[in-house]
């Protein structure tokens, strides 16, 4: 499965929790993971200016919120205020990395659907990483702006590339921000691959 980066707050979408009508999915990805993403599509996106920097500059640029969906953790924290409302679903990235199908049921109950094993094989199949990858359909290296000789659009898909990217004093660093801005959320964000 895959999802969008971070762009519309629940304000922008006209009171969305007024109509239940309209299902939300939300799936969030653990921030870290986010800014070694987002500094990939920066760099090979033409439209955002093809970032040349270096990623310790980045990483300053995301932490700050100057990035074209702003900040992460405000934007995180007002969706969260959403996700008892009937019409939300919240889901992380990392669960549908971990246990693919049983995310694929939460989504299946949650739009009322009764789908039979063989058609959540198809589903589990057809959403996976790889899959959509390999997929033109969902794959945005067609796309013009993106230039995929410095990164394709679907790169790797893994939780806990980020310790490839942070040093030691940025993982510091970062963790004290996600701790003051999230601290008594109840949020369980998944840095790392469960075995």
């Amino acid at each position: 499965m895959t999802c969008r980066d971070h762009g519309f707050l629940p304000t922008q979408l006209q009171n969305p929790f007024k109509n239940n009508q309209a299902k939300i999915i939300f799936i969030l990805r653990n921030p870290k993971d986010i800014a070694v993403s987002a500094y990939h599509f920066y760099k090979s996106n033409e439209a955002l200016g093809k970032f040349t920097g270096p990623w310790e500059e980045f990483l300053q640029m995301f932490m700050a919120g100057n990035v074209v969906y702003g900040n992460w953790f405000d934007y995180v924290v007002e969706w969260w205020e959403h996700r008892h409302e009937d019409n939300t679903l919240f889901l992380t990235y990392e669960d549908t990395k971990y246990d693919p199908m049983a995310t694929i049921v939460k989504i299946a109950n949650f739009c009322g659907k009764d789908l039979s094993p063989e058609i959540l094989e198809r589903i589990a199949q057809y959403t996976s990483f790889h899959k959509m990858k390999e997929n033109l359909a969902t794959n945005f290296d067609l796309i013009p702006t993106i230039d995929t000789t410095i990164s394709p659009f679907y790169r790797r898909g893994e939780v806990g590339n980020w310790k490839e990217y942070f040093t030691a004093e940025q993982n510091q660093l970062f963790d004290k921000m996600c701790l003051e801005k999230m601290s008594g959320l109840g949020l369980d964000l998944k840095f790392e691959t469960e075995s």
